[in-house]
């Protein structure tokens, strides 16, 4: 548990004593990963088992091009090429440790620049996301001058700090068949949209259709992907928290909606009065990790979204008092703990107990009851004046209802299954059906994005072999 490094092991048939060096300091200035040791501070412990758990590095040497001092390869900026015009490299081989989302774009980048250089084409100068040139804004405004402005269609306005609309339905009430009707024809008539079809002949892909209506298609494929996602826990499957009953209890869906930069009322209000909450209570593995619900399973992605909003709230609310109450953090991404360290930085509050009811009082604030385990495990009360559920995730069901009978396994928690998901990943036990994210099970973005490549391989690879064993079939024996 001490700050060392090993210098070396001794010992004649087995391993007798570790030599270390003590670590003076573990980040550089950049905040990157770079222990430093000071070789004249060494200490022995005896010991006849090592483990080694070794960090990553990257290995270089087959390539033959230049190194950063890091290790890191030498590559151009916006090409990925390295002094080897045939060699390009990406990923965390040239940034050191980063995200799997960003060693997939630059995985991208590399592929496309590869590509550009097989074909003879120049690289330097090209960006793979051009855009299309600029609108001219002197012919934009003359078309505008041949067509008349209609007035918006009239709306009925929303009174805002009303008790009775502070809750999360739409802000503005639907129009009239008649208003509809009326909007539509003003947007194609006042010169923003006028049918010029210049779209149409500008799009590079043909395909903007102005004529095109909502329609049903019936197509045949030789591979499917499930992507359905997943479901939010009904928050009121737990009656002991109080959502739907007391308007405080919401849910993390909705207090994202609050945080949102379009946010109905430009802060964060309860729903119950509108008051700006000064004390926010979170309460994890709502519906996750419970037998009582028959969800044995950890959702994975409501501690990281229930940490995201903390430091979004004390950015909007500084004077506000954030607290969330837990059975464990699971922080297991690259990043993930350091994000959370962060938030306890910033003042968030971290109490290990499972809360067991909240009540509501006359002034609407909550009363939650919870075993805190951290004080020797009795049952404590904290009052609150806004609580939030991060409500886990459940399998959608749905799926099952497009293949009827003969749709793809389901796994012990309904999830779609797969065959297997270590050495097969994305396939099912349907020829053709695969399966991409969280439709198989609780997943976080970077694992989702992953699985999804996984499934599209899959299903590429799956397409390939059975167009191949259809021409073998028509070749005459």
């Amino acid at each position: 548990r001490n700050s060392c490094g090993i210098r070396s092991l001794t010992g004649d048939s087995r391993v007798e004593k570790v030599h270390l060096v003590r670590c003076v300091s573990v980040l550089d200035d950049s905040g990157r990963f770079n222990p430093q040791f000071d070789d004249e501070a060494v200490g022995s412990i005896s010991a006849d088992l090592v483990i080694v758990a070794a960090g990553m590095s990257p290995y270089t040497a087959p390539f033959g091009v230049p190194t950063n001092d890091n290790g890191t390869i030498q590559v151009d900026s916006s090409t990925l090429q390295t002094s080897l015009p045939y060699v390009f490299a990406a990923g965390d081989v040239v940034t050191g440790p980063s995200s799997i989302t960003k060693a997939a774009g630059q995985g991208r980048r590399a592929a496309h620049m590869m590509d550009r250089w097989l074909q003879g084409l120049e690289l330097a100068g090209f960006e793979m996301d051009e855009l299309l040139p600029m609108v001219d804004k002197e012919a934009v405004l003359s078309r505008q001058a041949e067509y008349s402005r209609l007035e918006p269609a009239a709306t009925q306005p929303v009174p805002q700090g009303s008790s009775d609309n502070l809750d999360f339905a739409e802000m503005e009430p639907p129009m009239s068949e008649d208003e509809a009707l009326y909007a539509v024809s003003r947007c194609l008539d006042c010169g923003v949209c006028s049918e010029c079809r210049q779209c149409v002949a500008t799009c590079p892909a043909d395909c903007i259709d102005l004529s095109a209506e909502g329609t049903e298609i019936e197509a045949e494929a030789a591979s499917v992907i499930l992507a359905t996602g997943f479901k939010l826990f009904p928050a009121d499957a737990k009656p002991q928290y109080g959502y739907g009953r007391y308007r405080n209890v919401i849910t993390g869906m909705q207090m994202d909606r609050l945080l949102a930069p379009t946010r109905p009322y430009n802060s964060v209000v309860r729903p119950g009065d509108g008051k700006i909450p000064d004390n926010i209570a979170y309460v994890l593995c709502t519906g996750s990790r419970d037998q009582t619900v028959d969800n044995p399973l950890c959702s994975k992605v409501c501690c990281m979204y229930s940490i995201k909003q903390n430091q979004l709230i004390m950015g909007s609310l500084p004077l506000a008092d954030v607290t969330v109450y837990y059975m464990d953090i699971r922080s297991v991404g690259k990043g993930y703990d350091e994000f959370y360290e962060q938030a306890k930085a910033m003042g968030a509050n971290f109490v290990r107990g499972r809360i067991s009811e909240i009540t509501e009082k006359p002034d609407g604030n909550l009363m939650l009851h919870y075993e805190d385990i951290e004080n020797g495990g009795g049952i404590s009360e904290a009052e609150h004046d806004l609580v939030v559920l991060a409500v886990g995730v459940q399998p959608n069901t749905d799926v099952q209802s497009m293949f009827g009978e003969n749709g793809p396994a389901l796994d012990d928690y309904y999830f779609v299954g797969e065959a297997d998901e270590d050495l097969n990943p994305g396939a099912t036990d349907v020829p053709g059906v695969f399966v991409a994210g969280t439709a198989s099970g609780a997943k976080d973005i970077p694992e989702s994005i992953l699985h999804a490549g996984a499934a599209v391989a899959q299903a590429a690879a799956y397409v390939e072999r059975a167009g191949s064993i259809a021409e073998h079939e028509e070749v005459p024996a």
